[in-house]
């Protein structure tokens, strides 16, 4: 333990990213961390550090050390909180105990009580038929994190309202297209709730579910794509500040992407050419030229595909990378902590995680192989056990398990220790269900028709 004690006051400000007065500030670092207290705690031990932001949505927490102007320039971002430091000060170690003080609030350091696994056996809640994807978020804006569960077989999505307290009331149910293996949350119409985008396999279509603003959804609106739509995920691909969908589709082997037009309803934009039934997409600047790429996953071409944003929401061709047999879900984060986003793949054919590095010009280096269990369907990224670096959680179809693989320090991974869930988990989803500043797990149990949550001891 250091010889002096911090303490750090804050600004907070909900649903914002924070922006410099200047477009080059970019953050100094980028972690992953399980809450936003544990992002102010991390700003805190960094003298240079002024500004924070944390997306509640992937964990991540931004550090900057700037702040000229920023009131005036920041963009909206649902599910991010910016803080801004207004006082920071430091106390001899014997007269204070370690603390992070947001707005009027405090916390000091305390025992915990013994723990014997990092998590905790598995709490379940009645989902649809074949529960396929899942996301943890508040949806009716009480500062509780919801779930949210996409069922492939009974067409439906089902919401878990948060009672509070980690568990979970029983679902509510919406009627969608047929064979949904996909959906992904955000705020598409600036409303400050967040919606749901769905892609229909069954019909060629996605469905957009706008919120009513208390935590209930509108009927979906469906707008046409190519055949087998399988994967979606939502991001603001050309910088207007307006969320847009990628979809990845089998038939032909394309990515499709809808620009928002302002209002949560969607024109389609260009489509682009990919390998053998794209099954995975994920969003993020990979060669640091602060727009978002897209990394897709050809699952019968046994590579991933990296296609550069060219800056406006085009995209260049995409740059492909030998996987092993049948890749099925792609994370991505910096996990050396060089501030470089790398790409984590679940390697459905071969049983185990494939870790690729960021070169730092947007290519990749060699692969590196984790042994995981039978069928790895999914891969998520996140910083389960508090140590500020981001772990490993695959969902082993095959095994009736979820694997977690821990962060060695060094971009490197220990071997998983599994955790028994229900049959055939497909996708998991990290969030602090509980509000004990500590990363759990919701994962969804496709042979089982339920979710199982299992909460950090």
């Amino acid at each position: 333990m250091s010889n002096d004690i911090r303490s750090i006051q804050m600004l907070i400000v909900n649903d914002k990213l924070f922006q410099c007065a200047r477009s080059t500030c970019l953050p100094f670092c980028n972690l992953i961390t399980s809450d936003v207290r544990r992002c102010q705690t991390n700003c805190l031990n960094r003298d240079e550090c002024v500004a924070a932001t944390f997306y509640q949505s992937n964990l991540q927490c931004q550090l900057f050390n700037i702040s000229i102007n920023q009131n005036t320039n920041m963009s909206f971002e649902m599910n991010a909180v910016t803080m801004i430091t207004v006082f920071r000060t430091r106390y001899p170690y014997d007269q204070a105990t370690i603390s992070a003080t947001s707005s009027s609030t405090s916390s000091s350091t305390g025992a915990s009580p013994a723990c014997t696994s990092l998590l905790l056996s598995q709490v379940t809640y009645t989902a649809g038929t074949r529960p396929q994807a899942v996301v943890v978020i508040d949806v009716n804006n009480d500062t509780q994190l919801d779930i949210v569960a996409a069922n492939r077989d009974s067409h439906s999505i089902s919401v878990l309202f948060s009672a509070g307290n980690g568990t979970f009331l029983a679902q509510t149910t919406y009627s969608i297209d047929s064979y949904t293996f996909s959906l992904a949350v955000s705020d598409l119409n600036l409303d400050s709730v967040p919606d749901i985008v769905v892609a229909n396999t069954g019909s060629s279509t996605i469905g957009v579910l706008l919120n009513a603003g208390n935590g209930t959804f509108l009927p979906q609106k469906t707008y046409a794509v190519d055949d087998s739509p399988y994967y979606v995920v939502i991001s603001d691909l050309n910088s207007d500040s307006h969320s847009d969908v990628v979809v990845a589709c089998s038939n032909p082997k394309r990515v499709n992407v809808l620009f928002n037009t302002g209002n949560g309803t969607f024109i389609s934009n260009n489509n682009y050419s990919v390998g053998t039934n794209p099954s995975w997409l994920a969003i993020s600047d990979i060669d640091g030229n602060n727009s978002s790429d897209i990394v897709v996953v050809n699952y019968n071409s046994n590579n991933i595909g990296v296609l550069r944003n060219v800056g406006n929401g085009t995209f260049l061709a995409q740059v492909t990378y030998a996987t092993g047999t049948n890749p099925n879900s792609v994370a991505v984060s910096d996990i050396n902590q060089d501030n470089k986003p790398d790409v984590i793949i679940a390697v459905f054919g071969t049983n185990n995680v494939g870790v690729r590095l960021n070169a730092g010009n947007g290519t990749f280096l060699s692969q590196t192989n984790y042994a995981t269990g039978s069928s790895p369907y999914s891969v998520t990224v996140a910083d389960v056990n508090q140590d500020n670096l981001p772990d490993i959680m695959v969902a082993n179809s095959g095994s009736s398990n979820i694997g977690v693989l821990l962060n060695a320090g060094n971009g490197t991974f220990f071997a998983q220790t599994t955790y028994a869930v229900g049959t055939s988990p497909y996708s998991i989803s990290v969030g602090d269900v509980n509000n004990d500043h500590k990363a759990d797990l919701v994962v969804t149990n496709g042979g089982s028709n339920n979710v199982g949550v299992l909460l950090n001891c």
